[in-house]
Formats: C-alpha cells, structure tokens, sequence
C-alpha cells in the first residue's frame, strides 16, 4: 500500500519535519506550506515546488509530485489562518481531509513540549479517522 500524502501547515520547519518522519511510512508529508503552492497542488498541478523545500514533493520530479488528500494545520497555527485555508480548500478540493492537532490534544497525549513522537501518534489517529469518514 502506497502512503497518503499530507499537506503540512506549521510554524516551525524543524518540527514539521520530525513529525513527517514520525509519520513514515503510512503517510507522506509535502510540506505545500503557502496558499498559493496549495491550490494549484489541489488542482493537480505539480508543477510548482514547495518554497519551503522540505518534504516528500521538494525532492520529487514534477511529474512525481504527488496531491495531498489530507491537509494538516499545526497547533501553533492560527484560528484564522485555519479558517482561510478551510475555504480554500473546501473550495478547490472538497474532498481532501482538515485536520488540525491542536496543542490541548497533543498534551493529554502525553506531550510535555512540542514532542514530534507524540504528535505524530495524535496525527495518525486523527488521520485514521479522517480518512474512513
């Protein structure tokens, strides 16, 4: 089974790429972290490389990028942000999954600081249940 690609959203790069590390090998972080990388991406258009240049897409051919069907926002990120990203993408791609681990879920989990293990154990479960609804 191939992994599920997933769009990160995060305000610290280094983090960002410990969790997607964490989530190998069941899903695929692209780090498409700015809105005009997105929705071209969720349009099917490969051919813009994420700026970030982190994640699975940054290394890839453009005819091997691959379009998320999850979307992830960080905990740091803000309600806002979220909020104008939902709208885009429910937009453009209604049928790719929003997912948000918040810093309150990441806690109860067990996390003590920003902990990419933990998150990651959150992410799946989140993921999980996104996916079979």
């Amino acid at each position: 089974m191939s992994s599920v690609p997933v769009a990160f959203f995060g305000l610290q790069p280094d983090l960002s790429q410990k969790i997607q590390e964490a989530l190998e090998p069941e899903y695929d972080g692209k780090c498409a972290t700015v809105e005009k990388e997105l929705v071209p991406l969720l349009q099917g258009g490969k051919s813009v490389a994420p700026s970030s240049t982190l994640g699975s897409n940054a290394g890839r051919a453009a005819a091997d990028r691959k379009v998320p069907a999850i979307v992830f926002f960080a905990g740091a990120i803000s309600p806002e942000d979220v909020s104008k990203v939902t709208v885009i993408v429910k937009r453009v791609a209604p049928a790719v999954h929003l997912v948000q681990a918040t810093r309150e879920e990441v806690r109860q989990a067990g996390a003590t600081g920003p902990d990419p293990a933990i998150i990651a154990k959150v992410l799946k479960q989140k993921f999980t249940e996104a996916l079979k609804a």
